[in-house]
């Protein structure tokens, strides 16, 4: 067997296969990112640098090495000098903020973008300028990492009277709410007046009992963005089941919570007695980690007993994602627990779908259990983020409303 090349001589040997035009190079090296070989990528996007100048996306798409590799500090560095040369280009500005936050630099991203949005902040923004609104939303959901609820507080509201119906800022006022005081987190926002879409109303129709986080994804995907306790939880059947069984007593306590700090710099939740981890999705930028795991405990709390209500009204349809190492028929026990708070309650169990096991419409296969089948979101490798099958959870969806629609 031939050994392995070294990572010079596949270079030499990439580098004599490139294109010569900038378009077509960079579709290469995209093909290259795509497959996971990010030395090579780095090594031709170097070499872009010096072979056409200046191109920005050369440039830019260099400095997102880094980024893959969570290496902040090299992050900052590039876009920096993608700012230096390109000084008008908004993505290196606002990748540049991303990545000081990220790398914990929370002054340095504050200072950074409230000189971008100086401009703008006269009362004249113009939020039709999609530049200008993720740097506003970036500016806003700052604030609430460090904090800062005051400023978060002043900035969300800005952004809720110029973009009342955009998705993200809903989002972020809502999880500002869910800080500042959890029984106002599940008060409409001022926006109330705008209708929701028909696929945002169908995703509302469900409450995600975690599994995975990607019944969660699918939700914000159409528009809904409903507070739930195990929307973001990854979770086993069987602690699901334990804990709808204790009606989750100790959930969002201080004795069974604890906080940590995921690679991402995200701080993460988990609770001691029933093993679930939440995605709290607030970056570490040196905030008062007493007064953050307070605030979280209390929204924890908080949608502890609105899942409770929930469970009582028996007016969802519950939903379980299976993970990758488990049957749907391990979420069995789960529809006896639901139907204990309510005989009305419906669980929606979703398995993965598999190529030998290909995707089936939902079905009935138990009083009270409705089963689905859907392949798996997550990429490969693991960490380079999801794919997922939107349409089909549309339809999943859609069959199990006109199931429950139709009885039992």
């Amino acid at each position: 067997m031939r050994p392995p090349l070294s990572p010079e001589a596949s270079w030499t040997a990439l580098a004599a296969t490139l294109p010569d035009d900038p378009e077509s190079y960079l579709r290469a090296l995209a093909d290259l990112m795509d497959c996971g070989e990010l030395d090579l990528a780095e090594a031709g996007y170097r070499a872009g640098l010096a072979r056409f100048p200046p191109n920005v996306m050369m440039a830019s798409r260099y400095a997102r090495i880094p980024e893959r590799r969570r290496d902040w500090a090299e992050a900052i560095s590039r876009w920096q000098d993608v700012r230096a040369r390109f000084p008008n280009n908004r993505l290196a500005q606002q990748a540049l903020a991303a990545a000081l936050v990220r790398a914990g630099q929370a002054e340095a991203a504050e200072t950074l973008l409230a000189e971008l949005l100086a401009p703008f902040l006269d009362g004249n923004a113009s939020f039709a300028d999609p530049g200008v609104r993720r740097l506003m939303i970036d500016h806003a959901r700052l604030a609430t990492n460090r904090g800062d609820l005051a400023a978060a507080h002043r900035r969300w509201q800005d952004l809720l009277r110029q973009l009342p119906d955009d998705t993200a800022v809903q989002h972020g006022w809502r999880e500002l709410q869910a800080l500042e005081d959890p029984m106002a987190a599940d008060v409409a926002p001022p926006m109330a007046g705008v209708e929701p879409s028909a696929h945002a109303a169908l995703m509302a129709r469900f409450e995600g009992l975690g599994g995975t986080c990607e019944f969660g994804l699918v939700q914000r995907n159409f528009g809904a963005e409903p507070l739930g306790l195990f929307r973001w939880v990854t979770l086993s059947a069987g602690n699901l089941h334990l804990a709808l069984e204790d009606r989750m007593v100790g959930i969002g306590e201080p004795e069974f919570t604890r906080l940590s700090l995921s690679s991402a710099r995200e701080f993460n939740t988990s609770d001691t007695r029933y093993g679930l981890a939440m995605h709290t999705f607030i970056k570490d930028v040196g905030q008062d980690r007493d007064v953050l795991i307070a605030q979280l405990q209390r929204r924890m709390r908080f949608l502890r007993d609105k899942l409770l209500e929930d469970l009582a009204a028996g007016e969802k349809i519950f939903l379980y994602r299976c993970r990758r190492d488990r049957r749907a028929e391990d979420a069995t026990p789960v529809a006896t627990a639901l139907r204990a708070f309510n005989p009305a309650n419906i669980l929606l169990v979703v398995k993965m779908a598999t190529p030998a096991d290909p995707a089936h419409a939902v079905r009935w296969v138990a009083p009270g259990v409705l089963n689905g089948n859907i392949r798996d979101g997550r990429k490969q490798p693991v960490g380079t983020g999801w794919a997922v099958d939107f349409e089909a959870w549309l339809q999943t969806c859609r069959q199990a409303v006109a199931l429950v629609g139709g009885g039992k």
